[in-house]
């Protein structure tokens, strides 16, 4: 089954098997690592790997102006600057999606979202600081999973804007 015939079938969440068939069928230079341990947060990431903080990504879900859906891909050492995301994107307010959202717009749980491979398209924006690596680790799917990935793939992909929308 293709990834439009799983999404088509009305199947629940989507995970690191969905993920993978997605790398596949897009034939990307990209790898779902199945870790064992969960790795929640960006610590708990890097330190599986033995990886800097920097080269791990977090994808977030933001909803603007309550009703549009905005995923914001940065490094694991920034926070979203929500200001920066209003004034690229024309909104008046911006927050993060709730998890049952980011569930129903993704169809991953939090702690497993990854950049790409979603349930529909997502505008998305990545911060320019994570297009300067080679290779980044993201959400893979489960929050046992890391996805290794290039930026220019997430790029293409998500028909992603690159701009600055970090704070330290």
């Amino acid at each position: 089954m293709g990834t439009r015939d799983f999404l088509m079938s009305g199947k629940g969440m989507l995970d690191d098997a969905y993920l993978e068939q997605f790398i596949r069928e897009h034939g990307l230079d990209a790898e779902v690592l199945r870790l064992g341990v969960k790795v929640r947060t960006v610590e708990q990431a890097a330190r599986a790997l033995s990886v800097p903080k920097d080269q791990i990504i977090k994808s977030i879900l933001l909803i603007v102006d309550e009703s549009t859906p905005v995923l914001a891909i940065v490094g694991g050492d920034k926070r979203v600057d929500f200001r920066a995301v209003a004034k690229l994107v024309g909104a008046s307010k911006v927050r993060m999606a709730k998890p049952e959202e980011v569930l129903r717009v993704c169809g991953y749980v939090v702690g497993g979202l990854p950049p790409v491979g979603h349930k529909k398209p997502i505008a998305t924006i990545i911060d320019e600081g994570v297009m300067e690596k080679p290779y980044v680790f993201g959400g893979g799917g489960t929050d046992e999973c890391l996805l290794r990935i290039r930026p220019e793939d997430i790029k293409r992909l998500q028909h992603a804007r690159v701009s600055k929308i970090t704070k330290q």
